[in-house]
C-alpha cells in the first residue's frame, strides 16, 4: 500500500511524497487516518524557516487520530475498527508500534483527541525540571500549551501561578484553569505572586 506524506524540503517549501507501508508486523498497528493536528507553532515555524531552523526532510505533523484497519501478532489493545491516537505525521495511513497507540472511546471527538498530547508537554517541563510535590511553579505565557501546563500542575499538587501580558488571555486562562493569572507589567503583580508562593517564592 502506498501512503502520502508532506515534508519540509527548505525555506517555505513542502512536498509530497509517496511511499510504500507494508502489512503490520508483530507488536504494529496500521490505522488510517480520520484527523491530525496542525501545530501553529512547531510545523508553521518549520515552514517559514525551512531547513536552517526546521529540520529540512523530516515528515509534518506528529498528531493523529483514525480508524484501526489492521493490527500484527502480539497487539491486544486494539482491534480493526477501533479507533486509535497516534503521536505521527500527516499521511493517509500509519504504520505504527502498537507501544505508541492508544485507543480512543467510540464516538470521542476526533478533533479533541489529535490535541491531547498537549497538556503532557507541562508535565514533560515539570519532569525536566526536577519537579516535587508542594514545589512551586511559575507559568510564563498562557496560550494554549501554558493554560494547560498550569492546569497539569494544578493537578500534581503545586502551588501555581502564571505571567500573560495579554488581556483577553488572562481572562481566559482564569476562567478555565482556575490558577493565578497576572499581568507581567503591573507592579502590583509582584505581591500577588509573594501570597501564592509564601515565604519560597
Amino acid at each position: 500500500m502506498k501512503v502520502r506524506k508532506y515534508y519540509v524540503v527548505g525555506q517555505r517549501q513542502l512536498t509530497l511524497q509517496e511511499e510504500q507501508v507494508a502489512e503490520p508486523g508483530p507488536g504494529q498497528v496500521l490505522i488510517r487516518t480520520r484527523m491530525s493536528a496542525l501545530s501553529v507553532g512547531t510545523e508553521v515555524w518549520r515552514y517559514l524557516n525551512g531547513g536552517h531552523y526546521g529540520g529540512e526532510g523530516s515528515a509534518c505533523g506528529y498528531n493523529s487520530a483514525g480508524e484501526v484497519v489492521a493490527v500484527g501478532a502480539d497487539v491486544r489493545h486494539l482491534s480493526p475498527g477501533d479507533l486509535a491516537f497516534a503521536p505521527e505525521p500527516h499521511a493517509d495511513f500509519l504504520l505504527v508500534d502498537g507501544s505508541r497507540t492508544i485507543r480512543l472511546p467510540p464516538g470521542l471527538d476526533l478533533e479533541a483527541a489529535v490535541f491531547s498530547y498537549l497538556p503532557t508537554l507541562g508535565l514533560h517541563a515539570l519532569r525536566l525540571g526536577g519537579y516535587q510535590a508542594g514545589d512551586n511553579v511559575l507559568v510564563i505565557g498562557q496560550g494554549v500549551v501554558g493554560v494547560l501546563a498550569a492546569m497539569v500542575a494544578r493537578l500534581v499538587g503545586a502551588p501555581v501561578a502564571a505571567l500573560e501580558p495579554d488581556a483577553t488571555r488572562r481572562r481566559i486562562a482564569t476562567e478555565a484553569g482556575g490558577h493565578v493569572v497576572l499581568d507581567p507589567g503591573d507592579i502590583s503583580s509582584d505581591e500577588s505572586i509573594s501570597r501564592v508562593f509564601g515565604e519560597l517564592g
